[in-house]
């Protein structure tokens, strides 16, 4: 044990001398170039360590130092050294923050473009702070730049002081979760610890430099970077990592416990508490990403929640605990362990603190109401119901999913009392709660889709047929869109949720994502005006441009320009409806006139429209107009003349640069676009609107693309099918024409059996 710190003084008096001789270095580099342009690179990754150097090279050099820290939202670093020095004489510069920049790589490329001037503009040596991940980038993006500069000086941090360093970390994390987290998930982002910020880079060199030196980390340490590691895995939904890394985290902390004489460390148990917390997160998202093993998972959350519990009580944090017995009690509903529910709902209410919690207090009424539309005491149920939402309103407190579910709790108290008028209207008020609308940012679709269904229930048991059907339409639209069932039935897909990403589940395994790339390809070519998309009814048109190809483009340049799509599928005042589209598309103000249906000058509303394309042009934009289901417009527009103003009209879109059409109809309707080289003048597309290298052909699905669309939907979905039932199925919808219609597979896979969907509870903090 003395020879280990006999070794570590050491290793400190030799970075306090390295750090000397570097000090010096720097000194005698800056008073060499002093009247002169030199760059002076530094290489330290830590920021206390900045500030002690600064101070102690100012007195070395015996010159006025000048001090530039550059903002994270800074843009280029040539302009604003100018701008730092405009007024006023400087001997020499010291930049820091350089790290800081949110767009680097783009300010590095600049940087390096402007190398030569640098020397032109600057006669004394700019000092440059960097990073050892900064001093790569340098090397990539701006070599040339980089040149300018000898070897870099380095200076480190002492081990004691990297030890230091992961203890205040250790110390200010959990400090900050404590208070600032109670019972929510608070993201690694929000604490400024997720990889590739700065406060994350210093840990990541601490730990190089410490293994660097033969030194481990302390166990307190050790669990609390297993922990910040385990939040990154949460994050991006890889629980199993997560729960690995909480689990080395917790034991580490429990074995700290246990070497504490009598065990009961306030800090301890806080630590522990928190970390049984993020274990129970942990299972819940488990059970919504693996519906099939839901059950196992809430077992296991609940267990970690209940021993968290017991360990904030016995710390005293209270807080902590109102929390943690409302996410119980969500555990225990799923579970439908109504028995343990009731217990705990009349167990909080008997607590003193609950009485001054006003989110607990609610939820502890909520969960009686619950146990009583179960044990079917519907009286009973209303009461509660409306007494939680009393205490709701009474507390001002956001919590939409809480109020929503108040209000379902009550309305199917109602229905069962006879009080139909009251329960859809509790409905109709809980859909419209900020907060559970779809896209919102704290949604929780499955809540939604159990007021859909009951809303929808109550409007057919009423014979009000039409708002049932539209509630039901949207119920399955949310389904599919949420992953809870695969198939749409007869009705085309949409893009995913606002949070996908390019080229959408839904797309790629419809078998339609090479159909999306060949068409990106063809708008990429000049020689492609005009594209006329055909195939036979529910082939997946539809499907392939609004979950496909309108997804693709918007997150794309071409020709180094942006790409925005305009589409229209209404016909009836296909004018009005344009001039809409593609006002809003462009963002700017609507033609005052396209808010008329019948527009007494539809030429002048077209030739503004014509300009408008003209001027996006004109800002390096492409414009792709989508007519989608054409053959409407065909059904709609009975007169010549209405018709002639669109080929009209087709005519101007082909004769201006960088904008494409697209025309996407039945192909049984094809022969309808003859009638355009009547009435107008296609030079642009060679007065061949039939063009064979014009079309472009949807056909159905090969056996091997359809079991693909099946298995992929399915595997990204809440909706399981065995190997052998997909073989069945598809072997069933291809004969004998050995092809399948994908309208055919969509409304097959929706009337399959549907598994019975989770409870609407979204534990996912």
């Amino acid at each position: 044990m003395i020879g280990m710190k006999e070794k570590k003084r050491e290793r400190a008096e030799e970075i306090v001398l390295a750090n000397e001789r570097s000090l010096s270095t720097l000194a005698r580099a800056i008073t060499l170039s002093e009247g002169q342009f030199a760059l002076i690179l530094v290489r330290c990754n830590y920021e206390c360590c900045k500030q002690p150097m600064w101070q102690q090279l100012q007195g070395l050099t015996g010159i006025a130092l000048k001090q530039l820290v550059l903002q994270e939202s800074s843009q280029t670093l040539y302009t604003v050294i100018l701008d730092a020095i405009a007024k006023e004489d400087v001997s020499a510069l010291l930049v820091f923050g350089l790290e800081s920049v949110t767009a680097i790589d783009p300010v590095l490329i600049s940087t390096n473009q402007v190398r030569d001037e640098f020397p032109k503009s600057f006669s004394f040596p700019i000092v440059l702070w960097v990073t050892d991940e900064l001093l790569h980038k340098l090397a990539r993006f701006a070599p040339d730049f980089k040149s300018w500069a000898a070897t870099s000086i380095k200076f480190e941090l002492a081990t004691v002081e990297l030890l230091d360093l992961w203890q205040h970390t250790t110390e200010e994390l959990f400090t900050t979760l404590l208070e600032k987290s109670v019972g929510e998930f608070l993201s690694n982002e929000a604490l400024k610890l997720s990889p590739g910020c700065q406060r994350r880079q210093e840990l990541e060199s601490a730990l190089r430099d410490l293994q660097g030196r033969g030194v481990s980390l302390e166990p307190a340490h050790y669990a609390t970077w297993q922990f910040i590691l385990a939040r990154d895995a949460f994050k991006h939904d890889l629980i199993e990592v997560a729960l690995e890394q909480y689990q080395r985290s917790l034991d580490v902390w429990q074995q700290i416990t246990c070497a504490v004489s009598d065990g009961t460390d306030q800090q301890l148990l806080e630590r522990i508490g928190i970390l049984q917390c993020h274990l129970g997160w942990c299972y819940c998202r488990q059970a919504q990403l693996h519906p099939s093993h839901k059950y196992r998972s809430w077992e296991k959350a609940r267990e970690f929640w209940q021993a968290g519990i017991d360990a904030f009580t016995t710390a005293g944090r209270l807080d902590w605990v109102a929390h943690l017995t409302i996410q119980l009690g969500e555990v225990l509903q799923n579970l439908q362990n109504w028995a343990d529910l009731q217990a705990l709902a009349l167990q909080s209410l008997a607590q003193s603190q609950t009485q001054d919690n006003a989110a607990q207090l609610p939820q502890a009424y909520g969960f009686l109401a619950a146990v009583a539309l179960e044990e079917s005491h519907w009286e009973d149920a209303k009461v509660f119901a409306q007494t939680a939402l009393d205490i709701l309103d009474q507390s001002q407190l956001c919590q939409p999913q809480h109020q929503g579910w108040y209000l379902l709790i009550r309305a199917k108290a109602q229905r069962q009392l006879g009080q139909s008028a009251a329960a859809i209207a509790d409905l109709e008020a809980a859909l419209k709660v900020e907060g559970l609308l779809p896209n919102a940012p704290h949604q929780s679709p499955q809540l939604y889709l159990d007021i859909l269904q009951e809303l929808r229930s109550l409007y057919f048991d009423h014979q009000k047929y039409l708002r049932a059907f539209e509630l039901k339409q949207k119920q399955r639209s949310l389904e599919q869109q949420y992953g809870f069932f695969t198939f749409l039935g007869a009705a085309p897909l949409l893009s995913g949720r606002q949070d996908h990403q390019l080229s959408p589940l839904e797309i790629a395994a419809a078998g339609r994502l090479p159909d999306v790339n060949r068409l990106l390809e063809r708008l990429s070519r000049n020689d492609h005006k005009l594209t006329v998309i055909h195939g036979s009814s529910g082939v997946g048109k539809s499907s392939l441009i609004h979950a496909g190809l309108v997804p693709a483009l918007a997150s794309r340049t071409i020709s180094a320009r942006e790409v925005i799509p305009v589409v229209q599928k209404v016909y009836s005042d296909w004018r009005g409806e344009f001039s809409r589209q593609l006002s809003h598309a462009l963002d700017c103000t609507p033609n005052p006139s396209s808010d008329t249906a019948l527009d007494p000058q539809p030429l002048n509303q077209l030739a503004t429209c014509v300009n408008q394309l003209q001027q996006a042009a004109d800002g390096n934009i492409l414009i792709v107009l989508i007519f989608d289901q054409f053959e409407e417009f065909f059904f709609v527009c009975t007169e010549l003349e209405q018709r002639r103003q669109f080929y009209e009209f087709l005519e101007h879109c082909l004769n201006l640069p960088f904008v494409k059409v697209i025309l996407s109809l039945r192909e049984d309707y094809l022969h309808y676009l003859l009638e355009c080289e009547r009435y107008t003048n296609l030079s642009a597309i060679n007065n061949n609107i039939l063009d064979r290298q014009l079309r472009y052909h949807l056909g159905d699905l090969s056996p091997g693309e359809a079991k693909n669309v099946i298995s992929t939907l399915a595997s990204g979905s809440q909706f399981k099918l065995d190997d052998a039932l997909i073989d069945a199925l598809v072997q069933d919808l291809a004969s004998p024409t050995e092809s399948v219609r994908l309208i055919e597979l969509q409304v097959v896979g929706c009337n399959c059996k549907r598994k019975k969907l989770p409870l609407w509870r979204n534990t996912k903090p």
